[in-house]
């Protein structure tokens, strides 16, 4: 993609926050589910940290669209990010789950938010202009590959042995 002097941002850039913003809103509410509701206190721990991470880039996002003059998000953008974790709208919510149900569930959401995360941030690195775009990009990735560490080790260990998640 050519970049002409005028431009801030692109499409690539705009499609990425959008997405990301959405999809993490939602990582947000499963996490605010998972720290009340999981059985597991390493889950309850790992949703409030999730929980923290997911508010941190909703507000960097939020900040750059704002600078841009986008200040909502579409909602074919969120039911995008619902469909890329394969919740389809139900969340941990939706499936009348409790106790290690929850935190299975959980886990399982939260590493497709970060492996759909990791894609996403990929392309906007390929395709994007805009500078704290990418940087945020950059930023997610970091986070995103930890944050897969920490789910399958704690998805081993909660499973007693067997990893819940891929």
């Amino acid at each position: 993609m050519q970049r002409s002097e005028d431009d801030a941002f692109n499409g690539a850039d705009l499609h990425y926050l959008l997405a990301a913003r959405s999809a993490s809103r939602e990582a947000h509410r499963a996490s605010d589910l998972a720290r009340t509701s999981a059985t597991d206190p390493r889950v309850r721990a790992l949703a409030h940290r999730a929980r923290a991470t997911q508010a941190e880039e909703i507000r960097a996002i939020t900040s750059i669209l704002a600078g841009w003059g986008h200040d909502e998000d579409g909602p074919e953008h969120a039911a995008r990010a619902v469909e890329r974790q394969g919740v389809q709208g139900h969340g941990l919510g939706g499936h009348g789950l409790g106790g290690q149900g929850v935190d299975q569930c959980f886990l399982e959401q939260l590493t497709a938010h970060a492996e759909a995360a990791l894609t996403s941030a990929r392309t906007e690195l390929r395709d994007g202009f805009d500078g704290p775009s990418r940087l945020l990009a950059e930023k997610s990735s970091r986070t995103h590959w930890r944050a897969l560490d920490s789910l399958r080790a704690l998805a081993v260990a909660h499973s007693g042995g067997a990893s819940v998640v891929r």
